[in-house]
């Protein structure tokens, strides 16, 4: 078995990716993890989704937009504090260094889905695509949690 298979088995076991993730995500270093939202109710417009992003690569790379067929319009957002006000703040390009591990997550950094184009129910899963600076469309799986539980 070559380095390589090794690193990628190695990898699977130690983040407990499916090979398919590694496969998406290897082809320019960012490896996807752990997508998750809450369930939605009727009626509901917009949503938080979190995930880690780990850089395997040799360089940094950096998201430019994303998308969901799940939501009219998805940004990444991350929180401020101005004074004693907490506010949501758009980031335009998100930089990963090489190396990093990026973790989107309450409270921090995150992607906002506005324009819910349906409920999204508990197990269901669907894909965020992200674009990055070198024209590549990268896809991660998000896994929807019943919000009750």
């Amino acid at each position: 078995m070559s380095a390589k298979n090794l690193y990628l088995l190695f990898s699977l076991l130690i983040f407990n990716l499916s090979p398919k993730s590694l496969i998406v995500g290897s082809e320019l270093g960012l490896i996807f993890h752990g997508g998750y939202t809450f369930s939605s109710f009727k009626n509901q417009k917009s949503t938080a989704v979190y995930l880690t992003i780990i850089n395997n690569s040799r360089r940094a790379v950096d998201i430019l937009s994303l998308n969901t067929d799940v939501a009219k319009k998805a940004e990444i957002h991350d929180i401020i504090e101005e004074g004693n006000i907490v506010k949501m703040k758009k980031i335009n390009k998100l930089k990963i260094k090489k190396g990093e591990n990026l973790f989107l997550q309450p409270g921090g950094k995150h992607i906002m889905l506005f324009g819910l184009n349906k409920r999204l129910e508990d197990k269901e899963k669907f894909l965020i695509f992200f674009e990055t600076s070198n024209k590549k469309n990268i896809s991660a799986e998000i896994t929807v949690i019943d919000r009750t539980q």
